[in-house]
């Protein structure tokens, strides 16, 4: 059994959703899967961080978003300041 701390660096989010575990048997994990409400068993490792993935894809989005609109302001700006030209 791993302590949490040790659980965690074993993920790339830092957190313990997610814990690679090693089985020799499948019915070993499903009798866990039956004890634990929630616990989900994949085959792959990659798995475990497609809901972070999913999260950096929609906050990178929304900078680039943000990014834009300040830039497109800034160009308004110096619309505004310079006569309808921008510099």
């Amino acid at each position: 059994m791993l302590s949490a701390a040790d659980a965690r660096a074993h993920t790339s989010a830092g957190l313990d959703s997610a814990v690679p575990v090693r089985s020799g048997t499948a019915s070993a994990l499903k009798d866990l899967v039956s004890r634990y409400p929630g616990l989900t068993v994949t085959e792959r490792v990659a798995a475990q961080d497609q809901g972070d993935q999913r999260t950096q894809f929609l906050l990178n989005l929304v900078a680039v978003g943000v990014i834009l609109g300040l830039r497109d302001l800034g160009v308004q700006h110096a619309r505004d300041v310079h006569g309808g030209t921008a510099a």
